[in-house]
C-alpha cells in the first residue's frame, strides 16, 4: 500500500508543479484539489494549449 500512496504523491506533485509553472494556479489552490480533480484541470490546460497551437499555425 505504501507504493500506491507514494505513486499518487508524486503524480499530484507533478500536476500540481506543471500547473503553478503555467501559471494558471496558485499552488496554495491547487493542494485543496484532489488528484481526480487535478488531472482534470491538466488535461483542459493541455487541451487549451493544443488549441492555440493549431489555430496559431
Amino acid at each position: 500500500m505504501p507504493m500506491l500512496r507514494n505513486a499518487v504523491r508524486k503524480r499530484r506533485e507533478y500536476v500540481i508543479s506543471a500547473l503553478t509553472r503555467i501559471g494558471a494556479f496558485k499552488q496554495e489552490e491547487l493542494q485543496l484539489l484532489t488528484l481526480t480533480e487535478l488531472e482534470a484541470e491538466y488535461k483542459k490546460l493541455v487541451n487549451k494549449m493544443k488549441g492555440v497551437t493549431k489555430n496559431g499555425q
